[in-house]
C-alpha cells in the first residue's frame, strides 16, 4: 500500500493530454457551450485551459 501511495504521489504533478481533453469537454458542457462541442472547439479550450493551469502552477511556486 505505501509502495503505491508513494506512487501516485509522484504522479501528482503530471497532467496527461487525456486528463486535459477531459477539463475541456467538462468545462464546455457546463459553460453552456455543449451545442458547438466539435474538435475544433475542444482543441482552442484545451489551450485556454494549459494557459490557465501554467499560470496557476508558477503562481503557486512563487
Amino acid at each position: 500500500m505505501k509502495k503505491r501511495l508513494d506512487e501516485l504521489w509522484g504522479k501528482r504533478n503530471e497532467t496527461t493530454p487525456l486528463d486535459i481533453k477531459r477539463v475541456a469537454l467538462l468545462y464546455l458542457v457546463l459553460s453552456g457551450k455543449n451545442v458547438d462541442i466539435t474538435t475544433e472547439n475542444l482543441d482552442k479550450e484545451m489551450e485556454k485551459i494549459k494557459n490557465a493551469f501554467e499560470m496557476v502552477k508558477k503562481y503557486i511556486k512563487d
